[in-house]
Protein backbone atom coordinates (compact mmCIF):
# COMPACT_ATOMS: atom_id res chain seq x y z
CA UNK A 1 0.00 0.00 0.00
CA UNK A 2 1.36 3.18 -0.97
CA UNK A 3 0.40 5.94 1.83
CA UNK A 4 0.49 9.61 0.75
CA UNK A 5 3.03 12.07 2.26
CA UNK A 6 0.07 14.21 2.90
CA UNK A 7 -1.85 11.61 4.56
CA UNK A 8 1.14 11.05 6.75
CA UNK A 9 1.98 14.45 7.58
CA UNK A 10 -2.03 14.69 9.07
CA UNK A 11 -1.18 11.05 11.10
CA UNK A 12 1.64 13.12 12.77
CA UNK A 13 1.44 14.87 15.88
CA UNK A 14 4.19 17.66 16.09
CA UNK A 15 4.29 18.50 20.01
CA UNK A 16 5.73 21.84 21.05
CA UNK A 17 9.14 21.43 23.05
CA UNK A 18 8.09 21.43 26.88
CA UNK A 19 8.58 24.77 28.92
CA UNK A 20 9.26 24.70 32.12
CA UNK A 21 7.09 27.67 33.18
CA UNK A 22 3.47 25.46 32.13
CA UNK A 23 4.74 22.48 33.97
CA UNK A 24 2.54 21.46 37.16
CA UNK A 25 4.36 21.82 40.55
CA UNK A 26 5.58 18.46 42.01
CA UNK A 27 6.72 17.46 45.03
CA UNK A 28 10.56 16.99 45.37
CA UNK A 29 9.93 13.71 46.94
CA UNK A 30 8.49 12.27 44.07
CA UNK A 31 11.40 13.03 42.17
CA UNK A 32 14.53 11.63 44.55
CA UNK A 33 14.85 8.47 42.95
CA UNK A 34 17.13 7.53 45.61
CA UNK A 35 14.27 6.91 47.99
CA UNK A 36 13.25 3.78 45.78
CA UNK A 37 15.06 0.44 46.48
CA UNK A 38 16.50 -0.27 43.76
CA UNK A 39 18.80 2.64 43.25
CA UNK A 40 22.18 2.89 44.27
CA UNK A 41 22.38 5.57 46.12
CA UNK A 42 19.98 3.79 48.94
CA UNK A 43 18.98 -0.05 49.37
CA UNK A 44 15.43 1.36 51.20
CA UNK A 45 12.50 3.64 51.11
CA UNK A 46 12.45 6.83 53.18
CA UNK A 47 10.11 6.76 56.03
CA UNK A 48 7.28 9.30 55.38
CA UNK A 49 7.86 12.53 56.85
CA UNK A 50 5.47 12.31 60.12
CA UNK A 51 2.28 14.10 59.76
CA UNK A 52 1.83 14.97 63.46
CA UNK A 53 3.75 16.95 65.28
CA UNK A 54 5.31 14.98 68.76
CA UNK A 55 3.79 14.80 71.57
CA UNK A 56 4.22 17.82 74.31
CA UNK A 57 6.68 16.95 77.04
CA UNK A 58 5.62 16.74 80.58
CA UNK A 59 7.35 19.33 82.29
CA UNK A 60 9.05 16.87 84.93
CA UNK A 61 9.86 14.51 81.35
CA UNK A 62 13.48 13.29 80.94
CA UNK A 63 14.85 14.19 77.80
CA UNK A 64 16.54 11.37 75.56
CA UNK A 65 20.43 11.57 75.30
CA UNK A 66 20.58 14.22 77.97
CA UNK A 67 21.77 12.58 81.74
CA UNK A 68 19.80 14.08 84.54
CA UNK A 69 21.26 15.70 87.32
CA UNK A 70 20.82 12.45 89.22
CA UNK A 71 22.72 10.93 86.44
CA UNK A 72 25.34 13.20 86.03
CA UNK A 73 26.47 13.40 89.95
CA UNK A 74 26.40 9.49 90.21
CA UNK A 75 28.87 9.41 87.25
CA UNK A 76 30.76 12.57 89.35
CA UNK A 77 31.14 9.87 92.49
CA UNK A 78 32.31 7.00 90.42
CA UNK A 79 34.00 8.87 87.45
CA UNK A 80 38.08 7.50 87.40
CA UNK A 81 39.19 11.39 86.96
CA UNK A 82 36.46 12.75 89.07
CA UNK A 83 36.30 10.81 91.93
CA UNK A 84 38.51 12.74 94.57
CA UNK A 85 36.42 15.60 93.55
CA UNK A 86 34.84 15.73 96.59
CA UNK A 87 33.63 18.94 96.52
CA UNK A 88 32.39 19.12 93.37
CA UNK A 89 30.45 15.70 93.80
CA UNK A 90 28.88 17.64 97.39
CA UNK A 91 27.67 20.03 95.11
CA UNK A 92 25.92 17.69 92.43
CA UNK A 93 24.70 15.85 95.13
CA UNK A 94 22.92 18.50 97.00
CA UNK A 95 21.47 19.96 93.51
CA UNK A 96 20.27 17.09 92.48
CA UNK A 97 18.20 16.86 95.84
CA UNK A 98 17.39 20.19 95.37
CA UNK A 99 15.58 19.56 92.55
CA UNK A 100 13.83 16.46 93.25
CA UNK A 101 12.72 17.98 96.58
CA UNK A 102 9.19 16.04 95.64
CA UNK A 103 10.80 12.99 95.27
CA UNK A 104 12.39 10.81 93.17
CA UNK A 105 11.17 8.89 90.08
CA UNK A 106 11.66 5.26 89.77
CA UNK A 107 13.90 5.38 86.95
CA UNK A 108 16.32 7.53 89.30
CA UNK A 109 16.55 4.94 91.79
CA UNK A 110 19.44 3.08 89.97
CA UNK A 111 21.58 6.46 90.38
CA UNK A 112 20.22 7.35 93.92
CA UNK A 113 21.30 3.92 95.00
CA UNK A 114 24.80 4.93 93.43
CA UNK A 115 25.14 8.03 95.36
CA UNK A 116 23.46 7.07 98.80
CA UNK A 117 26.37 3.86 98.74
CA UNK A 118 29.10 5.97 97.72
CA UNK A 119 28.11 9.03 100.10
CA UNK A 120 27.65 6.69 102.72
CA UNK A 121 30.83 4.72 102.24
CA UNK A 122 32.85 8.18 101.89
CA UNK A 123 31.48 9.32 105.14
CA UNK A 124 32.03 6.06 107.51
CA UNK A 125 35.59 6.20 105.94
CA UNK A 126 36.08 9.87 107.74
CA UNK A 127 34.52 12.79 104.74
CA UNK A 128 32.22 14.84 106.73
CA UNK A 129 31.40 16.57 104.31
CA UNK A 130 29.15 13.51 102.84
CA UNK A 131 27.06 13.56 106.07
CA UNK A 132 24.34 16.63 104.50
CA UNK A 133 24.24 14.67 101.27
CA UNK A 134 23.07 11.12 102.63
CA UNK A 135 20.84 13.28 104.99
CA UNK A 136 19.36 15.18 102.12
CA UNK A 137 19.47 11.92 99.48
CA UNK A 138 16.90 10.14 102.56
CA UNK A 139 14.75 13.14 103.36
CA UNK A 140 14.13 13.44 99.62
CA UNK A 141 13.76 9.88 99.56
CA UNK A 142 11.20 9.58 102.44
CA UNK A 143 8.80 10.77 99.39
CA UNK A 144 6.77 8.28 97.44
CA UNK A 145 8.64 7.47 93.96
CA UNK A 146 6.95 9.07 91.01
CA UNK A 147 6.01 6.90 88.19
CA UNK A 148 6.34 8.27 84.23
CA UNK A 149 4.91 4.81 83.23
CA UNK A 150 2.49 2.17 84.56
CA UNK A 151 4.80 -0.17 84.62
CA UNK A 152 7.78 1.63 86.26
CA UNK A 153 7.17 -0.27 89.69
CA UNK A 154 7.77 -3.67 87.98
CA UNK A 155 10.91 -2.34 85.45
CA UNK A 156 12.71 -0.69 88.38
CA UNK A 157 11.84 -2.98 91.03
CA UNK A 158 15.38 -4.31 91.39
CA UNK A 159 16.95 -1.08 91.43
CA UNK A 160 14.29 -0.31 93.86
CA UNK A 161 14.96 -3.09 96.50
CA UNK A 162 18.95 -2.36 96.48
CA UNK A 163 18.08 1.53 97.52
CA UNK A 164 15.96 0.55 99.91
CA UNK A 165 18.58 -2.16 101.55
CA UNK A 166 20.82 0.67 101.16
CA UNK A 167 19.19 3.00 103.29
CA UNK A 168 18.04 0.27 105.43
CA UNK A 169 21.57 -0.67 106.12
CA UNK A 170 21.99 3.48 107.39
CA UNK A 171 19.96 2.50 110.27
CA UNK A 172 23.27 1.30 111.95
CA UNK A 173 25.05 4.57 111.02
CA UNK A 174 27.68 5.64 113.56
CA UNK A 175 26.32 8.96 112.32
CA UNK A 176 22.97 10.17 114.66
CA UNK A 177 21.83 12.19 112.34
CA UNK A 178 22.11 9.65 109.14
CA UNK A 179 20.79 6.99 111.29
CA UNK A 180 17.36 9.72 112.56
CA UNK A 181 17.49 10.00 108.70
CA UNK A 182 17.00 6.41 107.91
CA UNK A 183 14.75 5.63 110.75
CA UNK A 184 12.57 8.59 109.76
CA UNK A 185 12.32 7.18 106.21
CA UNK A 186 11.08 3.89 107.29
CA UNK A 187 8.73 5.47 109.26
CA UNK A 188 7.38 7.05 106.08
CA UNK A 189 7.28 3.93 104.02
CA UNK A 190 5.58 2.01 106.47
CA UNK A 191 2.88 4.60 106.28
CA UNK A 192 1.88 4.62 102.68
Amino acid sequence: HFVSPVYMRALTVQVPPRNPRFLAPVAHESLDLRSYAGSPGRSEPRPAPSKFPPPPRSPGAISPGRPTELEAAADLMTGRHTQDQHERVVSAVTTACRQCVHGFSWAEAGSVNVLLTGASTLLHAGRTEYEAPVRDLLRTLSRPLHATRATDDVTFEAEATALLNSAVALLLSAVPAIAMAAADLLVHLTAL
